[in-house]
């Protein structure tokens, strides 16, 4: 008898044909982007409809969310359609948060991010949750000018981005000087989480570990804070390079279904997933 796959299993068996099909999918920074999509689907038609299908068999996983501003703002950038297809909750990349934070550096599909956080240490980088909002805005613009942003860099990031100081949980990696490297901006509601927009400096000697600290201690915080679920708000059609990182980070491809949270206490709450196919 056939033995069944995981969701995990499935969802990396169609990694190849998602990769291929992300790769086209450079519709989401042009201006009209519905005519894009269809450019992309009559010159690539093989590519896209191995692409579409393999979206369509990528498991489901319940994303609850309140009714909260939170809840709200991560309800719509999820409810977001192209052609009447709602992409903002399609093959998006999703982790489950462990309930013990110590949990997620253990294990050999964490020695990427462990090895990683040794050359932090090395490099003298630090991270930390940034509550103070003029903290917040001097961290931002610090970085966003190293990355050549030019001027009013701030305005250009809530403008694009829609991040903003004193919105959303920030967190940032710093330099032995309290110079800023990297920086991460999250939704918070009850249970799930949303990254909204990550930023690393352009000294490609300290990115990489400043990358994955900074993703380390962030995941680390929303498990410890009882945060069940972390979404990443990019689609399907971000880089290569980006997928390859949030592999490593043992995020996974999941098509999503928005559910209210219910009454009960949320330490007992649980992300379901379905169940294995038969």
């Amino acid at each position: 008898m056939r033995g069944t796959a995981t969701g995990s299993q499935r969802a990396l068996a169609l990694a190849p044909r998602l990769d291929a099909f992300a790769d086209l999918m450079g519709y989401r920074e042009e201006r009209r982007p519905g005519l894009a999509a269809l450019r992309v689907f009559v010159r690539h038609p093989f590519v896209s409809g191995r692409g579409l299908a393999a979206v369509a068999r990528l498991p489901s996983i319940d994303v609850p969310l309140s009714d909260g501003p939170a809840g709200r703002l991560i309800r719509a950038r999820l409810s977001r359609h192209l052609l009447r297809i709602p992409t903002g909750r399609l093959a998006r990349a999703t982790l489950a948060l462990p309930d013990e934070a110590t949990q997620y550096l253990r294990g050999r599909s964490r020695q990427a991010v462990r090895t990683n956080l040794h050359r932090a240490r090395d490099l003298g980088l630090a991270c930390s949750k940034i509550d103070a909002i003029d903290e917040q805005a001097r961290l931002c613009g610090e970085l966003l000018l190293d990355r050549g942003w030019g001027d009013r860099p701030l305005e250009r990031l809530a403008r694009e981005h829609g991040v903003r100081p004193g919105t959303g949980t920030h967190y940032a990696a710093t330099g032995p000087a309290g110079r800023s490297c990297a920086v991460a901006v999250v939704l918070e509601d009850e249970l799930t989480a949303c990254l909204v927009w990550m930023m690393a400096t352009p000294d490609h000697a300290a990115a990489s570990a400043a990358r994955y600290a900074l993703s380390a201690h962030l995941i680390m915080d929303l498990a410890a804070r009882h945060r069940r679920l972390l979404l990443v708000a990019d689609p399907i059609s971000s880089s290569s390079g980006v997928r390859y990182f949030q592999r490593r980070l043992g995020f996974e491809l999941r098509n999503l279904r928005l559910v209210p949270i219910s009454g009960t206490p949320i330490q007992h709450r649980q992300i379901r997933e379905p169940p294995r196919d038969e």
